[in-house]
């Protein structure tokens, strides 16, 4: 019967090794051994259908085992590893499966004996458990026919051998320990990492709640639904409150354009209070360099007195009653109320109320009158619709305030207020 010899191998042959041992590459090659010299050149091979040998010469060079470890890991596969010395092969154990037998020679006999795993042809490569030159320094030693000066050397070297052996065994324990603390560190990586994950999703959530709790102090704060009877004041102005739904487009321009036609067309003294939610600090931070904006509830009455545009976004009860006290001698409080619930900082019964909505299609979902409500965007109810307009850019700034002035909601407005004060 014919037996198959053939090994399928791999074997890489290193430079320091082709220097130190007799290697048979011919009959290596003849049964089916592919020779490299660089673990490089295993991606030109079938590596994966062949194991591969790595002798111990591999690992004299600088870089040897950072190479293997790194193939290693990139190639997936477990190489053999053969060699003498007793700290390289347990430093290589972890990476790969480590023979102990000797690579003076290098031939058909010690790869298949380590392909195989025949610990019976393995037994032939295997080390002299007594080093050959220790055995011969104690055969020296003892000999009374040698030179002092010989014998000397021998037992120095037999001194050197055993500090040697006794610093070996005090690694093998270091890299014992170094292991361990390795496994020990990758534990507490996956702990640390498990904790992280858990403290970014607890921060996360932490972040929505306290974005949440603000939210809700905002809208159930006790200003929201603090109501100033203004009918108490004798003196108070004449109120034109408008009620906020959604970001009404170009506010700022239609307040603007209303307070300063009931100023300059029609002579009457008007103040404007912007209410809004402390929710909204980008909004307040956009406002006219003109408004007067109270952020902390703290005010003087002459503050009040002579500014004609005022925000607030805290304390506006106490600035509402400054107002309607009327010690500034006004015709008109213009009141825009952008606070997010549907309620109303003062009671209307003695106002003129409009309702701002930029979506009309709104209006009767949020029960809105239609006949009191000033939308954006439509341009067939023109009388309450307050748009952007093209042609304004256009106009120079002494005509901007008469263009607008002159829009239709505007005259509507002014119409209607003048009519339920009797201020004509």
């Amino acid at each position: 019967m014919d037996i198959n010899l053939t090994l399928n191998a791999i074997l890489l042959i290193d430079n320091f090794t082709r220097l130190s041992s007799d290697i048979n590459i011919s009959e290596l090659t003849t049964f089916g051994v592919d020779i490299v010299s660089d673990l490089k050149e295993l991606l030109t091979k079938d590596y994966k259908n062949k194991p591969t040998v790595i002798l111990e010469g591999f690992l004299r060079n600088p870089h040897g085992l950072y190479d293997l470890v790194l193939h290693q890991e990139l190639l997936q596969i477990k190489f053999l590893f053969i060699g003498s010395d007793e700290i390289i092969l347990k430093q290589v154990g972890r990476y790969a499966k480590t023979f102990a037998l000797d690579t003076s020679i290098v031939n058909y006999n010690l790869v298949s004996a380590v392909i195989n795993d025949d610990s019976e042809a393995q037994s032939v490569f295997k080390i002299d458990p007594f080093d050959r030159v220790a055995g011969l320094a104690r055969a020296i030693s003892d000999m009374n026919t040698v030179t002092p000066e010989m014998r000397e050397v021998a037992q120095a070297y037999l001194r050197t051998a055993d500090q040697y052996n006794l610093l070996s065994t005090d690694y093998n324990s270091l890299l014992d320990k170094v292991s361990m603390l390795e496994e020990l560190t990758i534990i507490k990586d996956e702990q640390l990492k498990t904790l992280s994950d858990r403290m970014d999703s607890a921060f996360a959530q932490t972040v929505k709640i306290n974005q949440s709790l603000r939210d809700y102090s905002f809208i159930l704060s006790p200003n929201v639904y603090e109501k100033v009877d203004v009918r108490t004041f004798k003196n108070k102005p004449s109120i034109l409150y408008f009620k906020e739904y959604g970001e009404f487009l170009h506010l700022k321009s239609f307040i603007f354009t209303l307070a300063e036609s009931f100023k300059t067309q029609y002579s009457l003294p008007t103040k404007v209070l912007w209410i809004m939610d402390r929710a909204t600090p980008l909004r307040v931070r956009f406002l006219p360099p003109y408004y007067k904006i109270f952020s902390t509830g703290v005010f003087t009455k002459p503050d009040v007195h002579i500014s004609d545009y005022m925000c607030s976004t805290n304390g506006y009860a106490a600035l509402l009653r400054v107002l309607c006290e009327n010690q500034a001698g006004i015709s008109i409080l213009i009141i825009i109320d952008s606070k997010f619930v549907d309620d109303t900082v003062i009671d209307i019964s003695d106002t003129l109320r409009y309702d701002l909505c930029r979506d009309h299609k709104k209006i009767g979902p949020l029960g809105l009158n239609p006949d009191r409500t000033i939308v954006n965007g439509l341009s067939e109810f023109l009388d309450l619709s307050w748009d952007y307009l093209p042609e304004y850019e256009n106009l120079n700034p002494d005509d901007r305030f008469l263009y607008f002035a002159g829009r239709p909601v505007i005259e509507t407005v002014i119409k209607t207020t003048l009519l339920e004060f009797g201020l004509q």
